[in-house]
């Protein structure tokens, strides 16, 4: 397991200096796991509360072959209601449902 699996609950957030209303992300990955790596949202913090900006179930990457990198993909998401700094990739729980 250990630097090949992100556990469910696992995030990262980062912070910018200035508010972005957002219309896509990019991600890529790099190959160990990259074919697992689905269950995730990305949000936006508005200074109350997070929203959910995109929600991924099956992993975006799932037809690599193994061994591969996930190159950048574009995620387009609907942002225009949320103006923020905070951002954050945040693992779900396996049995969790989606849109929490």
């Amino acid at each position: 397991i250990g630097e090949c699996c992100v556990l469910s609950g696992t995030l990262v957030e980062f912070q910018l200096p200035f508010q972005l209303q957002l219309s896509s992300f990019r991600l890529a990955h790099g190959s160990c796991s990259v074919r697992n790596f689905g269950d995730w949202v990305f949000e936006a913090f508005d200074g109350e509360r997070w929203h959910v900006l995109y929600e991924c179930g099956a992993s975006p990457w799932v037809e690599i072959p193994f061994g591969f990198d996930g190159p950048a993909k574009c995620f387009d998401v609907d942002g225009t209601a949320v103006a923020s700094s905070r951002f954050r990739l945040r693992m779900l729980d396996v049995v969790a449902e989606h849109g929490d």
